[in-house]
């Protein structure tokens, strides 16, 4: 879990980056859970429901940056952020000068958050237990290993 927390934290931090226009070298980096703000204690269903909802809220403002990506490209006009206004404008498409920030930073988001998935979707959540048995997580691999 403390793994999807920092994850997230980096994953937000590139869409950040991507909604103020910033070089992927600027970004803030996190490298454990730490330093995210973001606490889970344990591996209980609760633990589950918070990284969970962080991760869906991560994804709502990502998928913003990723409309604007995707419109770009369709467009192939390049959208810019004025740092003054905040007004978006557009001109033809370079990646070589500053919107390139925008495709970098959203494929970065996409390195975070991939992992974050892959590991969410390992778990094992036995639905047939009532909530008051206190049942832990565990990941597909120790189920599997136990049979």
């Amino acid at each position: 879990m403390e793994l999807c927390n920092t994850l997230i934290a980096n994953g937000l931090e590139c869409v950040k980056a991507s909604n103020m226009d910033t070089p992927a070298s600027e970004r803030k980096r996190f490298s454990d859970s730490t330093e995210t703000g973001i606490e889970v204690e344990g591996t209980d269903l609760p633990d589950l429901a918070e990284i969970t909802e962080s991760l869906g809220q991560a994804m709502i403002k990502w998928s913003n940056e990723l409309h604007l990506m995707g419109n770009t490209l369709i467009e192939r006009e390049a959208i810019y952020r004025d740092p003054a206004t905040g007004a978006l404008f557009k001109r033809p498409l370079n990646l070589a000068d500053s919107g390139k920030n925008l495709y970098q930073n959203n494929l970065d988001a996409a390195k975070y958050f991939g992992p974050c998935f892959k590991i969410l979707s390992d778990f094992h959540v036995n639905i047939t237990l009532p909530p008051s048995s206190g049942e832990r997580l565990s990941t597909v691999q120790l189920r599997q290993g136990e049979n």
